[in-house]
């Protein structure tokens, strides 16, 4: 469940994602200039691109690698490189090499945003607090932490959280405090903060752009979330090294890090 943006003006690949398993918002570019937008407005966690959507005289290269630039925190993945001349394919081909992005083969577009998605969950809020966690908890709770990342990339309140996992939100919240985690909401409000985290690093994005992806009425009030449970602004965050930072902080009100008596897992 990845909240995902197609650059492309083919319905058949919006089509491709669309159908793939566990996929749930997707989102389509028909211009570059609409999927900068997306990216600063709506949580964007991936972008499948169309090697036909680019414009002839298009330098892809230089699309990609700016865009990559200014959102590191995004997952790239191209499809359809065969629609591209020589000197396009071969700069996003340079471009994609060791950078976790993926470059689609000349196959099944299917396999290739399942694959390239596949390695964009790796880099991913989840992926990384997966595992910060490791073996610390068992299956049903890293489940939950991994389900209430998503929530918060889809904007899923407190219940329809729990309805998801199969509990009332008092019953879940009751089983996460048994093993030392926030009770339901708490948790989706540290979902936002560790998605902070990783955002507030890139260069594309600015404070205010990051409130308004999480779902906050304004920058103040996310200010004062983010220092109520992380104890950082962030400028701080970002110094401190953004979503290690944030994590840390997660894990020692979690009991699974250096715990810091002054933060509460409410």
């Amino acid at each position: 469940m990845t909240f995902i943006t197609v650059l492309s003006r083919d319905p058949t690949v919006r089509g491709v994602v669309e159908s793939l398993p566990r996929i749930t918002s997707v989102s389509t570019a028909r211009r570059w200039e609409r999927l900068e937008t997306l990216a600063l407005e709506r949580p964007v966690t991936d972008v499948v691109f169309d090697g036909g959507a680019f414009e002839p005289g298009d330098d892809v290269g230089r699309l990609i690698s700016d865009f990559h630039q200014n959102f590191p925190s995004i997952g790239l993945t191209f499809v359809a490189p065969g629609r591209l001349d020589g000197g396009d394919f071969l700069s996003v081909g340079r471009l994609m090499e060791g950078r976790g992005l993926y470059l689609g083969a000349f196959t099944d577009m299917a396999s290739d945003v399942r694959r390239g998605l596949a390695a964009s969950a790796r880099r991913s809020v989840s992926g990384r607090l997966l595992q910060a966690v490791g073996n610390s908890l068992g299956g049903f709770e890293r489940t939950v932490l991994q389900t209430a990342m998503y929530a918060v990339v889809l904007g899923w309140d407190a219940d329809r959280f729990a309805r998801y996992i199969g509990y009332s939100r008092p019953h879940l919240s009751h089983r996460l405090r048994a093993v030392d985690l926030p009770s339901t909401g708490h948790l989706l409000v540290w979902g936002r903060m560790l998605h902070a985290g990783l955002w507030l690093t890139d260069p594309g994005r600015t404070g205010q752009s990051v409130a308004r992806q999480l779902d906050y009425a304004n920058g103040s009030t996310f200010r004062r979330a983010l220092r109520s449970y992380v104890g950082l602004t962030p400028t701080q965050v970002v110094l401190s090294g953004g979503f290690r930072a944030v994590c840390e902080a997660f894990l020692d009100v979690c009991g699974l890090g250096h715990r810091r008596p002054e933060r509460s897992v409410a």
